[in-house]
């Protein structure tokens, strides 16, 4: 019988050792979804990595105070009888390589390092800001005609969390269906050059892709503007909500000015555009101007600070945001809920913070209950011709990248994905930049190893040939606006009762339960209202982040959702449905900054041919760059400042990340066919399963070219002959 209280993983040991944040968020998440999480602190610890917020960090989890050389009889035991190990080995412990090394053949070993094992900077502990430079993120963010910025929270190892803990739920189906075990390789670069999908669309369709500060390579008008008491984020992606913009400014006039007629001349007369839209705000507050906005359909959002994330109605209402006591700081301390919400699960938020070490005897109480994890059944050998996903069925309804970005992850590890879209198309087919064909490259990153069906789901044959094909899918997966499937037949209602092992998850904005149900969200929007942009500032105004943080996130918190509930489907015969909110991702994304733990003390310094991001005190950096000529380049400068001890490293262009060793070496750009005709460079997956590799295998074609084929192999204009065995 089904018990409320029961998590996706539950009788899942998990020791985690790596100081890393990526290391602790991917803990939090794993204990998130019901895993007993065992965290080996040392007794000596330090006030860097996932430290600087350990309340944060250790909330829902086990602590025990560890010394791996004097204390071997319980990390022997730990390791002996865990399921998961979770490590960084380029950062803190040196000892954890001796427990990667030390895991059986049955268990899952995940390893979370800035550049991978494979790499030549292999185990070289660098930070995240190190990280934006060599991917590329840092050149993404920031005004358009000035110096780049540092994006403020820790996106990538908090992205990278994400990834790894799918990661680990994929390792764990294999090890589940074929009885072995493998190691995660989980590079931080390669989920810096996997955010990095729109810059690389602009710069292989020919165009360069850099940085725009708040503004949209595309569109326009899309920026935030000063208000009395704060700034106003707001958007306009048609010719439509331009015209209802000029309405609630009392401009109606402009939607038909020639220099603003279509948004390519409005991207060219953008700086006056602006200042005609600045002069309205500056007269009202943040929240005028956000209810003028919302009455005429236009996307907007106040750009949240830290100190109000507690009081944003949508947070509250969702709670997302909770209070736990913190032995240690003798406090409360700001915690966040599960980003994973759905029903029939409950309970899984975290109710304590352990104090250090305070675990010890809880621990040894759960080992001894526990065998050792069985031996594996699979050879190393048999194990590589292994897909991770083979013969789940995967059906999505997504537009833009998204619920598309979770799907395509998923084709990669061997599902069968099919994406359901409109007699239009995804309204990303028409994206700019296109090949000569029409194809769009964006849509193209999108949307690898998936088969397209076109329905008009207003029909009611399509509707049919919709229903027969969730009799046979094991997931739904869709990012349309709240209550849309709802009005066609679809509503989660029905797909409960009509397919009860039928996993559904639906990635919005605000969530389904929501105050903003019918409020439209776009990327910039959610990073305004997550706190994310009050943390990247130049010269006083908030910055989103070049990379679509909040698309990304609340992507692959999607995946995650979904991989949990195929699991525990299969295990409980229960099918959960997932309501993810874009908003409560990103601001899970902020959670590092919340003790008040000073600020990264990295900064930009310029050079003849860019410009270099190091660590370290002001006035050292300034009398180490006064030593050298203006004429310094990029290297040069690395080199002096590296030779000082100060970290460093020179901040790549897309293009120069494109063409970096290292991403042909990870695969992080492959060449695959598309379904009809040609060949694309695409993105590649990060998430590194060593035994059952992802594999990117195709580019779906044009619209409408797979419908023969999955409408006769699937019988969907007649009841199936039979559905697959699950």
């Amino acid at each position: 019988m089904y018990d409320p209280h029961c998590g996706f993983l539950d009788d899942l040991l998990v020791v985690e050792i790596g100081d890393r944040i990526a290391a602790g968020a991917c803990g939090g998440l794993l204990a998130q979804l019901g895993a007993r999480v065992v965290v080996v602190e040392p007794a000596a610890r330090s006030t860097s990595g996932k430290w600087r917020n350990r309340g944060a960090m250790m909330a829902g989890k086990l602590s025990v105070v560890l010394d791996v050389d004097s204390d071997r009889t319980l990390r022997d035991d730990l390791l002996a009888r865990a399921d998961v190990v979770l490590l960084s080995s380029d950062c803190g412990d040196r000892a954890s390589g001796a427990w990667a090394r030390a895991a059986g053949a049955n268990q899952v070993v995940v390893d979370i390092t800035a550049f991978g094992r494979a790499d030549q900077d292999r185990g070289r502990c660098v930070s995240e800001e190190i990280i934006q430079a060599l991917g590329g993120v840092i050149d993404t963010t920031g005004p358009a005609e000035d110096a780049p910025a540092i994006v403020g929270p820790p996106v990538l190892e908090m992205t990278t969390a994400v990834s790894a803990a799918a990661a680990v739920l994929l390792a764990l189906r294999v090890r589940r269906v074929h009885g072995r075990g493998q190691c995660i390789d989980m590079s931080i670069l390669d989920g810096a050059v996997s955010c990095l999908s729109n810059f690389l669309a602009l710069h292989f369709g020919g165009i360069r892709a850099s940085r725009s500060g708040n503004r949209h390579p595309i569109y326009a008008p899309w920026g935030s503007h000063g208000a009395r008491d704060g700034h106003l984020l707001l958007c306009a992606v048609s010719d439509d909500q331009f015209a209802r913009l000029c309405g609630a400014i009392g401009e109606p006039t402009l939607a038909r000015d020639p220099r603003f007629s279509s948004s390519p001349l409005r991207r060219q007369h953008v700086d006056e555009l602006e200042r005609i839209i600045s002069a309205w705000t500056a007269s009202r507050t943040v929240a005028e101007c956000e209810q003028a906005m919302i009455h005429a359909g236009v996307p907007c959002g106040p750009i949240v600070t830290l100190d109000r994330l507690e009081h944003e109605p949508n947070l509250v209402h969702r709670q997302t945001l909770r209070r736990l006591h913190d032995p240690e700081a003798r406090t409360s301390a700001r915690v966040s809920a599960s980003p994973i919400r759905g029903t029939p699960l409950s309970g899984l938020n975290p109710t304590r913070i352990s104090s250090p070490g305070e675990d010890r005897a809880r621990v040894l109480e759960i080992l001894a209950a526990r065998p050792q994890p069985r031996a594996h059944t699979l050879s190393e050998e048999d194990c590589s011709r292994v897909e991770a996903l083979a013969g789940v069925r995967v059906v999505e309804i997504g537009h833009y990248t998204v619920a598309p970005l979770a799907s395509r992850y998923m084709g990669a590890f061997g599902a069968d994905v099919i994406k359901v879209e409109p007699p239009q198309g995804d309204a990303i087919r028409q994206g700019a930049p296109r090949v000569a064909n029409g194809v769009s490259y964006i849509f193209a990153f999108s949307n690898t190893d998936k088969r397209g069906l076109v329905l008009d789901l207003r029909q009611e044959r399509d509707r049919g040939r919709l229903h027969r094909l969730l009799e046979q899918a094991d997931l739904l997966i869709e990012n349309l606006r709240p209550g849309t499937l709802d009005k066609l037949g679809f509503g989660p209602g029905v797909l409960h009762q009509r397919y009860p092992r039928l996993v559904y998850c639906a990635i919005t904005g605000f969530g389904s339960d929501s105050t903003y149900r019918d409020r439209p969200a776009l990327d910039t929007v959610i990073q305004a209202m997550s706190g994310l942009m009050s943390l990247t500032c130049v010269d006083g105004m908030p910055l989103k982040a070049g990379i679509s943080a909040s698309d990304v996130t609340g992507g692959l918190f999607g995946l995650l959702a979904s991989l949990a509930g195929i699991e525990y489907r299969d295990r409980t015969g229960q099918a959960p449905h997932f309501d993810i909110s874009m908003q409560d991702a990103s601001v899970w994304l902020t959670q590092m900054h919340w003790s008040g733990a000073s600020r990264s003390t990295a900064r930009l310094v310029q050079a003849q041919d860019g410009y270099v991001v190091v660590r370290g005190e002001a006035s050292i950096v300034e009398a180490r760059m006064a030593m050298l000529p203006a004429t310094a380049e990029r290297s040069q400068v690395v080199a002096a400042l590296s030779a000082f001890g100060l970290e460093a490293a020179p901040v790549l262009t897309v293009a120069e990340v494109v063409d970096a060793p290292r991403t042909a070496a990870r695969q992080l750009i492959v060449e695959c066919p598309v379904q009809d005709d040609g060949t694309w460079r695409v993105q590649g997956c990060p998430l590194r399963l060593c035994s059952t590799p992802p594999r990117v295998r195709s580019v779906l074609s044009r619209l409408g070219s797979n419908d023969e084929q999955v409408i006769d192999e699937l019988k969907l204009d007649g009841h199936p002959a039979s559905l697959r065995a699950r």
